[in-house]
């Protein structure tokens, strides 16, 4: 559509322009073949060009309107092949960040079914922290008031591990909610985790609500807050 105009424009600024000098040039001639050039009427040649000045006039709108459209058709071409490098970009942008994700998320992922797992084991491993409920019903919350007052024997073995004990159980509670934190509040692909470590740690969690518990007061709730509520994240699935 936008060629066939401009050629249609292209057509009538020749034809028009090739009319005008063919009309001038006759008319010149014909003036010059019948009369004398000593008696040569300027005035009647000047009434020639007159008469088309508005031919003229004509001729050179449309021109200065074929270039205008030339040039607008050119910005609309460059802008067009500037919004589709934008979009490429921009969608290759969005494949290497869902790409990273994904790298990251499997990274994490491996952390936690290596280092946290060893961790995990060698906790529960011990002598100390035998006997202890799989699941804890009885807790209202998971906060030292509650273990208290419904898991008084809990309480007091807790109470009577070494501190190298309490220190080893910290820092398997520590790591999980580090790891919770990034799925909680970074860019990890949470439904991807979910697939690969959501029962583990949501049993493993479990496990530790007494622990956890302990060393968490009605008035500390944020400790460990990121690791409970990834475990309610995923409780609908596995609970």
């Amino acid at each position: 559509m936008k060629a066939s105009l401009n050629n249609i424009i292209t057509s009538i600024v020749f034809t028009l322009v090739i009319s005008s000098v063919i009309y001038v040039t006759t008319s010149f001639l014909k003036i010059i073949s019948t009369q004398n050039l000593s008696n040569f009427d300027f005035q009647k040649a000047y009434s020639i060009l007159c008469e088309y000045s508005g031919l003229y006039k004509f001729t050179f709108i449309v021109l200065a309107f074929s270039v205008t459209l030339r040039q607008l058709k050119l910005s609309q071409e460059n802008n067009e092949r500037a919004i589709n490098q934008l979009k490429l970009t921009q969608e290759e942008i969005e494949t290497k960040t869902q790409k990273e994700i994904k790298n990251e998320t499997l990274k994490q992922c491996n952390y936690f079914l290596n280092d946290i797992q060893l961790s995990f084991k060698e906790l529960i491993g011990t002598n100390d922290f035998n006997g202890m409920p799989v699941k804890w019903d009885k807790l209202e919350t998971v906060t030292n008031e509650s273990l208290t007052k419904y898991y008084p024997a809990v309480l007091d073995k807790i109470n009577k591990l070494n501190q190298k004990d309490k220190s080893d159980a910290l820092i398997v509670l520590y790591k999980l909610e580090a790891f919770s934190s990034l799925f909680n509040h970074g860019f990890l692909d949470i439904e991807l985790a979910k697939e690969i470590i959501g029962r583990t740690f949501y049993m493993q969690v479990g496990f530790l609500f007494g622990v956890i518990a302990y060393y968490r007061p009605e008035n500390n709730l944020t400790f460990m807050k990121n690791t409970l509520e990834l475990h309610k994240k995923w409780a609908d699935t596995y609970n």
